[in-house]
């Protein structure tokens, strides 16, 4: 248990100053679209993927590595990706509405969360 919890604060650590740099390259479209939070999205969901990928045709992959990577680098990177990669999950095991459901709840229950948030500190 603390060899996991150790191996996934190690990935969290990188997954979180990857995420910091990538803020800090410079981009500023016109349209005020937050390219590098889509980016970061984009690429952790794509990572996530690649490790549920792996993990499906790799069984025999040590927990610990991949604890090290899912949980923690991609983790520790977004969130976005840990909460669609569990929807699709929850589809490709033939559950496609409980999938769509637990997309949607999530994203609209965010807002809610916000909205909720900021109506607290005004």
């Amino acid at each position: 248990m603390l060899t996991n919890c150790l191996t996934v604060a190690a990935g969290g650590a990188i997954g979180a100053v990857l995420r910091y740099l990538i803020t800090l390259i410079p981009a500023s479209p016109a349209s005020g679209f937050p390219i590098k939070t889509y980016f970061i999205n984009f690429t952790g969901a794509l990572a996530a993927g690649i490790a549920l990928a792996l993990i499906s045709k790799h069984p025999d992959i040590d927990p610990v590595l991949y604890n090290f990577i899912r949980v923690g680098i991609i983790g520790g990177y977004t969130t976005f990706a840990t909460c669609f990669t569990e929807s699709y999950v929850f589809m490709k095991n033939g559950n496609p509405a409980f999938g769509i459901a637990y997309a949607v709840f999530s994203v609209l229950s965010a807002y809610a969360g916000i909205y909720a948030a900021d109506m607290l500190v005004k």
